[in-house]
């Protein structure tokens, strides 16, 4: 057992959020989600919808997605901090240089929910909250996500990191 050291920092680059964490600890490097992980995030995400307040009367519960998955898993195996554009699907991206950690990313964009205003449907103004609006869009039905852990990960217009990029892909929008 090593010594640990967490520094946890939040931080938004051109409208997107990611976390840096650094630590001692080995890393295991798995590529891809089990099953037991694949529950868990949906099961997250689902209880972040659940607590949406004012209610949405029209809010679906989030399954799992083996084709959203797919093209998650793809964008982040190219271990580039950058959105890809797909015609009615939304996505989420997340970067933590700490240890793997599934449930991280999803609280991280439901926390943006301080910087939203349901009465005006919009963000703060100079705020971020896109993220979360996207993991509580009430007529989104699927989610599936990609991880990948890049010693050189690259963050346009930051540089490159030694971290995990993980990617949530939503349908529809």
């Amino acid at each position: 057992m090593g010594i640990k050291l967490l520094a946890r920092i939040l931080i938004s680059v051109a409208g997107v959020a990611f976390a840096a964490s650094s630590s001692l600890i080995k890393r295991e490097v798995v590529t891809a989600f089990s099953s037991e992980e694949q529950t868990a995030i949906v099961e997250k995400h689902n209880e972040y919808r659940r607590k949406v307040s004012p209610t949405a009367s029209n809010m679906a519960e989030l399954k799992w997605d083996a084709d959203l998955t797919k093209k998650a898993q793809d964008l982040a195996d190219g271990c580039v901090f950058e959105h890809s554009i797909t015609y009615g699907i939304g996505q989420n991206l997340y970067v933590s240089t700490g240890e793997r950690d599934v449930i991280a990313p999803v609280t991280s964009w439901h926390d943006e929910v301080k910087n939203y205003t349901y009465e005006d449907n919009k963000c703060d103004e100079g705020a971020i909250c896109g993220h979360y609006t996207q993991v509580i869009w009430a007529s989104t039905t699927a989610v599936g996500c990609g991880i990948k852990h890049c010693p050189s990960l690259i963050i346009p217009h930051v540089g490159e990191w030694n971290g995990w990029m993980f990617v949530c892909n939503y349908k529809p929008r």
